[in-house]
């Protein structure tokens, strides 16, 4: 699990995470671990004032047709290694945060959490990433799929 080797994006921590095929939105330019909201029904980027996320894209996707399908890890329970873009030493599990970056430089962004789209759940272990560039498992916090019925 240790991904020492990069410095931004959201990583499955399992190695078999589901993925789920999901038309994407017109003029989308994706990078492999970068958030994702349903617009219309269809992905397109996260920012960091979504709502909610729906996942992460899983592979690269540019200048694709409106509808095309593309693979992105979409579920609800699947946990996540991102890295922070602040010092996050005073974080901790449980706590809420939110994203930032563009496609192919997204980030937790530690010192922020207006929206609150993460859930942390530890610091990874396998990493000796201090800092700005700590890495963290997390969960995302509201997602499209998940049920809340009770």
């Amino acid at each position: 699990m240790a991904n020492e080797g990069y410095l931004s994006g959201f990583r499955p921590v399992n190695a078999d995470a589901k993925i789920r095929h999901l038309p994407i939105k017109a003029s989308q330019t994706l990078t492999a671990g970068d958030a994702v909201i349903l617009d219309s029904n269809q992905i397109a980027i996260g920012l960091a004032a979504s709502a909610e996320l729906c996942g992460v894209v899983a592979r690269d996707c540019a200048s694709l047709a409106a509808g095309t399908l593309v693979p992105v890890y979409a579920d609800p329970d699947e946990e996540f290694v991102c890295i922070a873009d602040a010092d996050s030493s005073s974080l901790g599990a449980g706590d809420y945060q939110d994203i930032i970056g563009a496609t192919g430089a997204m980030k937790m962004d530690a010192d922020a959490s207006t929206t609150d789209v993460l859930t942390l759940l530890r610091a990874n272990p396998d990493s000796t990433l201090t800092s700005a560039n700590a890495q963290w498992i997390v969960k995302i916090a509201l997602h499209a799929f998940a049920d809340v019925s009770s």
